[in-house]
């Protein structure tokens, strides 16, 4: 993941996180496993789904966003795993920190 921004009002009106990925190649999708709540901070796990093998993809980069529930009022993390094209992954596959946003004690949205 590259990184985790805010962008315009979602739950009740405050702002969302979104989460932006820089793909080498088409065809790279990203899925919202889950959201937790923590202590002054969101966890967000999400699964990143390599292309199908059997079509050819361009070599050229792709910006993927994904827009997830979790709410600017708080910090978040963001733990990403890989998986094949359609591939299930199992209950424990592990997954590894890819970002973190700090709470912002201000009101307005994060700058990039």
């Amino acid at each position: 993941m590259s990184q985790a921004d805010a962008h315009v009002p979602g739950l009740g009106g405050l702002a969302t996180y979104r989460i932006q990925m820089d793909a080498p190649s088409p065809g790279y999708t990203l899925e919202l496993d889950r959201v937790d709540d923590g202590f002054n901070e969101r966890s967000v796990y999400v699964t990143c789904h390599r292309p199908y093998q059997d079509f050819p993809q361009a070599s050229t980069p792709v910006t993927q966003i994904l827009a997830t529930s979790a709410t600017t009022d708080l910090g978040l993390i963001v733990y990403a795993r890989l998986a094949d094209a359609l591939e299930v992954p199992d209950a424990d596959a592990k997954y590894s920190l890819a970002a973190r946003v700090p709470k912002s004690t201000s009101t307005s949205p994060p700058t990039r």
